[in-house]
């Protein structure tokens, strides 16, 4: 990220958030805002984050996220006084990364990973080469060279599998697109199927066993020499998928020095100086931890860990000013739920299970009951805060944008 800027100026500065229609982008929002002024910008006037009381401005830019978006964030930068830009997503993140130096040229810092380090956690087969290099065990993986070999790859695994995308999104020639979600098969049928609905022109995706068992994030915060300042995890109580994927019902718990030390080693290999959330997913039948991929910027819980006691944004933004960062303790057992993403996850259950899917699997009933009923004693929603309404108003018009886009 460069040489931190001068403290001196850094009492207030002017901060812009990207792509501020998610919950993490509120988060971010709702953290810095109490000491800095924040500048939002989506694709969106009815974007989450820009309704909080803590977002000075919002800005729209256009829904094509092609290469035009760098020159327009650089503009709007340079005509307004942001020093420093926050990209939460995957291919903001990658975009402005790329650019990191123009911006400097201006004053105008972008809180991202090193270019190489975001490339490399971006592309599944990097990061799974560099665990394999320092010893963090992954689920047993073939990396096939054209879609063709995959079913051949799948049988030397032995079903079931899990076919993943090598990133969650590939770039055209013009944009990123989105890749197909993970898919799970458990015979050569199912595999045909699945690989029907992957695009051709993406690079062919990587198989992997599948592994039953719970995930686990451990979020941490690494500085210019690759030491950690901050850290955090959470276990996942409900998955926004149930075959796996973010949650919308979360918990603080202790990091298992074990997942602590993989974490460090791993973003340490990777270059990783920022905030990043290493996922594991540990084996429910021997207890395991196996590396599943590492978000190379700030993650859907992050409102968690900073309810928990660990302010990532603020300690982000305080580590790239050059000022102190004393690694916080938390409290574990803290617990938030996402409402809205709760109501996709039931809906998404009683869809009932997908095909090639062999893991646990919630019945109907149980996500009625989980949705309808009691929660967990003391739990927190993740963006109805008294002192904060309006999010809450605007996430329903928010979610339905998104589902008729």
């Amino acid at each position: 990220m460069g040489i931190a800027l001068c403290v001196e100026d850094m009492e207030q500065l002017r901060v812009l958030v990207t792509d501020a229609d998610t919950p993490k982008s509120l988060a971010i929002v709702r953290s810095l805002g109490v000491r800095h002024e924040v500048w939002t910008a989506a694709n969106a006037r009815m974007a989450l984050a820009a309704w909080s009381r803590y977002a000075a401005r919002h800005l729209t830019y256009p829904s094509d996220r092609s290469s035009t978006f760098v020159n327009w964030v650089l503009s709007v930068c340079k005509e307004n006084g942001i020093r420093i830009v926050i990209p939460p997503e995957e291919p903001s993140s990658l975009m402005l990364a790329r650019e990191a130096e123009r911006f400097a040229q201006y004053g105008i810092r972008i809180a991202a990973l090193p270019i190489a380090a975001l490339e490399s956690v971006i592309d599944k087969t990097k990061t799974i080469a560099a665990a394999d290099q320092i010893g963090v065990a992954v689920p047993p993986t073939e990396v096939p060279d054209r879609a063709e070999d995959v079913f051949e790859a799948a049988r030397r695994l032995g079903y079931p599998v899990v076919v993943k995308p090598r990133s969650t999104r590939f770039w055209d020639g013009e944009r990123f697109v989105d890749s197909p979600g993970i898919g799970y098969a458990n015979s050569d049928e199912q595999l045909h199927r699945l690989m029907n609905s992957v695009d051709r022109r993406a690079a062919s995706p990587i198989v992997q066993k599948f592994i039953p068992g719970e995930g686990v994030g451990v979020c941490m915060l690494t500085g210019h020499d690759g030491e950690v300042l901050a850290e955090f995890a959470h276990r996942r109580l409900r998955d926004y998928r149930p075959t796996g994927s973010g949650s919308v019902l979360r918990q603080s718990i202790a990091l298992a020095p074990e997942l602590r030390d993989m974490s460090a080693r791993l973003l340490d290999r990777l270059g990783c100086r920022g905030v990043s959330m290493v996922e594991f997913r540990t084996d429910s039948r021997t207890g395991k931890p196996y590396l599943m991929e590492i978000n190379g910027r700030f993650w859907g819980s992050l409102q968690l860990a900073i309810d928990a006691g660990v302010d990532f944004p603020a300690l982000l933004i305080d580590w790239m000013t050059g000022k102190p960062v004393h690694r916080p303790a938390y409290r574990e057992g803290v617990i938030l739920r996402w409402w809205a993403g709760d109501f996709i996850r039931t809906l998404r259950v009683l869809k009932g299970r997908p095909p090639g899917f062999t893991g646990s699997f919630p019945s109907r009933l149980s996500a009625l009951l989980e949705f309808l009923g009691p929660q967990p004693r003391g739990v927190r929603n993740e963006i109805l805060r008294r002192s904060d309404y309006w999010p809450s108003l605007i996430e329903p018009i928010s979610l339905m944008r998104k589902l008729i886009a």
